[in-house]
C-alpha cells in the first residue's frame, strides 16, 4: 500500500508536482535575503553556526540536490496577509514600482527580491506591522543601529538585498497602513560596509558546509 493510501490523501497530480518544482526556481538552493538572518547568529559551545543556521543550510543543500524548494504552509497568517495587502499602497505612496525580478549574486549563493528598486538602483523593503504593539515599536526606530537591535532579521535582509543588487544604498520602510504613515530608514553603503563584509564571510562559510552536505546526499 502506498503512503498516500495509508494517509488517506490523494497522490499529487503531475501538474501539482510540476508546480512544486517551479516554485521560485531562482531561489532554489540559494540563501535568500528574507531568511539570511538565520546564518548570522552565533553558535554556542564553540560551534561555528547556531542550530537554526545548521537547519537552514541543510534545507538549502537538499534543495540544491533535488532542484526544487520545500513546500511550506499554503496559509498566510493574518500578519503576513496584512503586509501583502498593504504593500502596494506603500509602494504607490513612495512613487515606486513593484520589483518583479530576483537578484542573483554572481559569486555568492545569494538571492534577493526587494519590494522595489528606484531609478538609481537603490533597494526598497517595505514592512507593514500588523499589531498595534509592533507598529508603535517600529515607528520609534530612528537609524540602522536601532534596526539591528530591534529587528535583526530586517536589518540583515536589507543588507543582503544591497549586496545582491550591488546597490549603493537601500531603504527599509515601515508603513502604518491605518494612518497611511511611512517611516523610512536609509542604509548607506558607508554605514554598513563592515556588516556587508561579515555577511559575505558568513555566506562563504555556509557555502563550504553546504557543499560538504551535498557530497553526503
Amino acid at each position: 500500500m502506498s503512503i498516500f493510501k495509508k494517509l488517506n490523501i490523494e497522490r499529487p497530480s503531475d501538474l501539482e508536482r510540476q508546480a512544486i518544482r517551479n516554485l521560485s526556481p531562482e531561489r532554489v538552493g540559494r540563501f535568500t535575503a528574507s531568511e539570511i538572518h538565520k546564518i548570522m547568529g552565533k553558535g554556542t559551545k564553540g560551534n561555528e553556526f547556531s542550530q537554526t543556521a545548521y537547519t537552514y543550510i541543510a534545507q538549502k543543500a537538499y534543495e540544491a540536490v533535488i532542484g526544487y524548494s520545500e513546500m511550506g504552509s499554503p496559509y498566510n497568517g493574518p500578519a503576513a496577509q496584512w503586509g501583502i495587502d498593504n504593500e502596494p499602497f506603500a509602494i504607490r505612496m513612495l512613487s515606486l514600482q513593484k520589483f518583479e525580478g530576483v537578484f542573483i549574486h554572481p559569486d555568492l549563493r545569494l538571492a534577493a527580491t526587494p519590494d522595489a528598486i528606484d531609478n538609481k538602483g537603490q533597494t526598497h523593503e517595505i514592512k507593514s506591522p500588523y499589531t498595534f504593539a509592533n507598529t508603535t515599536r517600529y515607528l520609534q526606530i530612528a537609524n540602522i543601529d536601532e534596526v539591528a537591535n530591534t529587528t535583526p532579521e530586517y536589518f540583515w535582509q536589507v543588507i543582503a538585498q544591497i549586496v545582491a543588487a550591488k546597490a549603493d544604498c537601500g531603504f527599509l520602510h515601515f508603513y502604518d497602513a491605518r494612518r497611511e504613515i511611512i517611516k523610512s530608514i536609509c542604509f548607506e553603503a558607508s554605514q554598513i560596509d563592515e556588516h556587508a563584509k561579515r555577511l559575505i564571510d558568513r555566506l562563504k562559510e555556509a557555502e563550504t558546509m553546504l557543499q560538504s552536505l551535498k557530497k553526503s546526499l
